[in-house]
């Protein structure tokens, strides 16, 4: 059986809390150990407690995030954490994510956003326990590469599905030379126009380059490769 993953909820809003505590609940392999509304009781609960995960909102808790996640990480170096916050400033976010922030969710939120920020951090755990005890270069490549990938299909916007995207992103990576859209379209048996949308937003996010085959007559073919 999959040891479930500890969670510390902090939020001076019991509310607020409540809610989290509730998403939790509804969510495979986690468990809330505990609610806190101060840094003090943050750290008492660290403590005392094998803390996998801290959710919190840092208004009210310390002057700003650094604090906060400094004293966490001096009680629990291991311990990750997710900010949920109102706070949307750049310099929060900016942050909280340099600090090692696994995500960093808006309120108010949805079930939908607060869970996909639940599985990042147990793809992450997950991810980490496959780390053998003396690591070798490739060894660790291969993890920071696979870490990248699980988050690359983590965040998609409307209209880009997961599974559609693994296997475009699949057939365009196992191709040895640049094809066209009618040549990828036959290859993964989507529609024309739903292989242009997902190459639209690979070539949004950089994952794939376009290029231009000239003809002898007639207009250029555009052409998409896979960046590996």
């Amino acid at each position: 059986m999959e040891e479930k993953l500890s969670v510390l909820l902090v939020d001076q809003d019991l509310m607020t809390a409540s809610v989290m505590k509730q998403f939790i609940v509804a969510v495979p392999g986690f468990y809330v150990a505990g609610i806190s509304t101060s840094l003090p009781h943050i750290c008492v609960t660290l403590q005392k407690n094998q803390i996998d995960l801290v959710v919190f909102e840092p208004l009210g808790l310390a002057e700003n995030i650094a604090e906060v996640v400094g004293r966490i990480h001096r009680i629990s170096p291991m311990t990750a954490f997710i900010v949920v916050s109102s706070k949307a400033d750049q310099f929060s976010v900016r942050q909280a994510l340099s600090l090692g922030a696994l995500d960093y969710v808006l309120k108010p939120f949805s079930f939908e956003r607060f869970r996909r920020a639940l599985y990042i951090c147990q793809d992450r755990k997950k991810l980490l326990s496959t780390l053998p005890k003396i690591c070798m270069q490739n060894t660790i490549d291969e993890v920071i590469v696979a870490q990248r990938e699980r988050l690359f299909f983590s965040y998609l916007p409307n209209g880009i599905q997961k599974e559609t995207l693994e296997q475009m992103a699949e057939t365009l990576s196992s191709l040895q030379e640049a094809a066209t859209i009618d040549e990828i379209a036959q290859l993964t048996g989507f529609s024309r126009t739903t292989t242009w949308r997902y190459l639209h937003y690979l070539l949004n996010i950089g994952r794939i380059v376009s290029t231009l085959e000239y003809q002898v007559a007639g207009r250029p073919l555009k052409k998409f490769l896979y960046i590996k």
